[in-house]
């Protein structure tokens, strides 16, 4: 190309010597000429080099991109799921081409929601030099009661490049329903006080053995869990109850800090986690240190649905 236009030059030049008389007024406009043919020679040239690359854009030939996925056309089981889930999508072409390749990925249909039960790289890039490159499809475990769904992905390139008609293809089945519940009581802390005006002594309220205990809603006690002596917080699960209410029971099994006459209160912090479902926090402030034993009632819990949990104090 560049001797083309070389070649154009001189013609121009040759013409402008053999066609006018060189003077001053002669030489002045043949600069003119001479310049203005430069310039335009060379923004021909540039226009026809690939900017980044240097590479002739002129000479680039369509290439096959190949989609393949690790596993495809599928279905996976929520409720087996560990974990999120996630596969490989690779791209790949059968030698290295001078400029990026962008395949594009797009949600075309399905049940399932993009962003919370999957999601997906929006893009794959072949970079230049490259042959290949790779992207994840992930499908989060959701603990939402949704029944079945799908999804599809499809995949497609605005370059000079053909690619191979593959659609990404999965189901989502068994629902995971979390139906445990966590829970935590923790009545922690100290006093610090000087018996008789003497020397300071700090009492530690994990030396109150405290168990705890759940009833239904006619009070047949379920389940003790037992909080060993100097053993706190204490935290136990609740799970496989049936629809219902029930409540959450404290039993101060012996306190040997009773007949030191602190008189301090001894607030039992609950606080409960259902994994994918929510958690929360509260006091209950119905003790003291005083207090030689007593059986309260510090909570309830209903259950509906089999998993759904909703606790009060």
């Amino acid at each position: 190309m560049v001797t083309l236009v070389l070649t154009a030059i001189s013609i121009q030049v040759m013409n402008f010597v053999l066609n006018n008389k060189i003077n001053y007024t002669n030489m002045k406009a043949f600069y003119k000429i001479f310049t203005l043919i430069i310039f335009t020679s060379l923004f021909i040239v540039s226009c026809e080099v690939e900017d980044t690359t240097g590479d002739s854009s002129l000479n680039y030939t369509a290439t096959s991109i190949t989609i393949s996925a690790s596993e495809n056309d599928f279905t996976v089981s929520e409720s087996s799921m560990t974990d999120s889930q996630s596969y490989t999508i690779t791209a790949s072409i059968p030698e290295p081409v001078a400029v990026d390749l962008v395949i594009d990925l797009s949600n075309t249909s399905g049940t399932a929601t993009n962003g919370s039960d999957f999601e997906f790289d929006k893009e794959i890039i072949i970079y230049s030099g490259q042959t290949s490159a790779t992207g994840n499809v992930t499908i989060h475990k959701t603990a939402d009661v949704e029944g079945d769904e799908d999804f599809s992905i499809d995949f497609s390139c605005k370059a000079n490049a053909s690619i191979n008609d593959l659609t990404f293809n999965a189901t989502i089945t068994d629902d995971f329903i979390n139906d445990l519940i966590g829970f935590t009581f923790d009545w922690s802390g100290s006093y610090t006080y000087s018996p008789f005006g003497g020397a300071e002594v700090t009492i530690d309220y994990c030396e109150i053995d405290m168990d705890f205990l759940l009833f239904d809603s006619d009070f047949n006690m379920l389940a003790i869990f037992d909080a060993a002596t100097s053993s706190c917080p204490e935290h136990f699960d609740l799970s496989g109850l049936a629809d219902g209410t029930y409540y959450l029971v404290a039993d101060m099994w012996a306190n040997p800090l009773a007949g030191l006459n602190t008189n301090q209160d001894l607030p039992i912090t609950i606080s409960y986690d259902q994994e994918y479902f929510g958690s929360g926090e509260f006091i209950f402030s119905g003790y003291n240190t005083n207090d030689s034993s007593g059986t309260l009632i510090i909570g309830v819990v209903e259950v509906s649905g089999g998993y759904n949990y909703v606790v009060t104090p």
